[in-house]
């Protein structure tokens, strides 16, 4: 009882007799570049909570972007 706590205010539906649940998707791992964000579902066709993930971008990394500029000077 305890652990379904944790699921009472998430969003609900149902599809062929499963109530499916799921968290929001977490914050980007990383705040540039790709990273990965994760939610726990039990959207799938055993309607078994899982962990899901995906890969996520916020922005270029400046150092990545200054990696790949020349600068040529004619002097």
């Amino acid at each position: 009882y305890i652990a379904a706590l944790a699921y009472r205010n998430l969003p609900l539906v149902l599809k062929k007799k499963c109530l499916v649940q799921a968290t929001p998707w977490t914050p980007c791992s990383r705040t540039c570049g790709i990273g990965i964000s994760s939610r726990v579902t039990n959207e799938n066709k055993k309607c078994e909570m899982k962990k899901e993930k995906r890969l996520c971008f916020i922005q270029p990394c400046l150092t990545n972007i200054l990696k790949t500029i020349k600068v040529t000077t004619n002097l």
